[in-house]
């Protein structure tokens, strides 16, 4: 039964170790292809779906887990309920062994009296003697084998008491392993808020760049209208005074430079801000793809252990 049950455990073992393997290589796509790639908004809500998928396959897991602790925990109340009935079987039979032995006892004191006094009868007696010695040799061949029979049920009771042992020992590991267990599940619940956290984190972020973006293209295009009105009253100008041609060309092109600069270090500041954001999610998820591969490591080597 024993070796049942550890089969079981280890089959449940694997299948959810093979699942959080698969949760693992799906985390791990997504983050390089984000690492490739650059950020979009669609990428990003893929990767907070494929996160929230995640963590729901490890809430199932975790209930799992508490199902499979429950039924461990009724095995085991069986298992001291026939332990506690075997030890009241054996203590019934050695009750009745001590009542036998004390009867033969008795017995076998009587016997002796009534040979003494038919030994004193003499020949009178002699045939009755005779066979009340043909009758003790009986007995004494049945106390032998009273004897012999004791002695294999004293064997009984030391084979019963070392497999008391054994289950004692089994019942022990198997707390140890349920300690372990719980151990662990603590551990997933503590990364399940982490995830959490930076899911959270990351769609605060996401917020505050479509804000900045939507500040910037607000910026950029009132930028333009203001260059193209001052370049309609140039070429106003240039209509006005065209023997200055020489000088609105060059205000002309400063104005361009001033343009060009103005988009530069509005571009230059998106992408600043990009940057940052990239190398924060780079930094989450390093850290959390190292604490998780670090946890599913341990938990893959008491697997196997």
């Amino acid at each position: 039964m024993s070796q049942e049950h550890r089969r079981c455990i280890d089959h449940d073992y694997t299948s959810v170790s093979k699942k959080v393997i698969a949760t693992e290589e799906i985390l791990v796509q997504t983050l390089s292809k984000l690492g490739r790639e650059p950020i979009q908004e669609n990428q990003i809500r893929e990767t907070y779906q494929q996160l929230v998928n995640c963590t729901s396959t490890i809430g199932r897991e975790i209930e799992v887990q508490d199902r499979i602790k429950t039924k461990q925990l009724n095995e085991i109340c069986s298992l001291s309920a026939q332990i506690s009935e075997l030890t009241d079987r054996v203590e019934k039979a050695r009750l009745r062994e001590n009542e036998l032995a004390e009867r033969v006892q008795r017995w076998v004191e009587y016997l002796k009296q009534e040979k003494e006094k038919m030994m004193a009868r003499g020949s009178r007696l002699y045939a009755t003697g005779s066979l009340s010695a043909n009758v003790s040799d009986d007995i004494a061949y049945n106390i032998n084998m009273l004897v012999q029979m004791r002695q294999r049920v004293n064997d009984k009771l030391l084979e019963i008491k070392r497999r008391k042992k054994e289950h004692k020992n089994q019942l022990r590991q198997l707390k140890v392993e349920m300690l372990n267990m719980h151990g662990e599940l603590e551990e997933w619940d503590k990364k399940y808020d982490e995830i959490q956290e930076v899911t959270q984190r990351m769609e605060i972020t996401r917020l505050q760049l479509l804000e900045r973006i939507k500040e910037q293209q607000q910026k950029e295009t009132t930028a333009k209208l203001t260059c193209y009105q001052l370049d309609k009253k140039l070429h106003e100008l240039c209509g006005n005074l065209r023997s200055n041609e020489h000088t609105v060309d060059s205000d002309d092109q400063t104005m361009k430079y001033q343009l060009s600069m103005t988009e530069t270090s509005e571009s230059q500041d998106v992408w600043f801000s990009c940057r940052t954001f990239l190398q924060m999610w780079d930094t989450q998820s390093i850290f959390f793809q190292g604490t998780s591969l670090a946890g599913m490591i341990r938990a893959g080597k008491r697997i196997q252990l």
